[in-house]
């Protein structure tokens, strides 16, 4: 592993930073994060959203969504393109900052 990336992984994968999913981030942390690992976005799953979301200006795609709850959804990239899906695979526009979803 090079040495730039030490300070953001555990073992082979990298230490997320949940404040990404709880918005409390800082933008030097995401910046200097995504630069070391040479990535433009980062796909989360650390805060229930009520569907597949965009944070951080679409910089990062949070994924977690309460299955218990009869939702499912997961991410596609085509070509390029974002899409949340549903059990059935049917295509909808990702949404930005759609609210955190509590658990019962």
């Amino acid at each position: 592993m090079p040495s730039q990336m030490s300070s953001i992984c555990m073992g082979k994968s990298p230490m997320w930073y949940r404040g990404y999913g709880e918005g409390n981030y800082k933008e030097g942390r995401f910046g200097g994060n995504s630069q070391k690992l040479n990535a433009k976005k980062f796909v989360i799953g650390h805060t229930l959203r009520k569907e597949v979301t965009y944070l951080m200006d679409g910089r990062v795609i949070d994924i977690d969504v309460l299955h218990s709850k009869g939702k499912t959804q997961g991410l596609l990239i085509r070509n390029g393109k974002e899409y949340a899906v549903d059990i059935k695979g049917k295509k909808s526009k990702i949404k930005h900052g759609v609210e955190e979803d509590k658990e019962d």
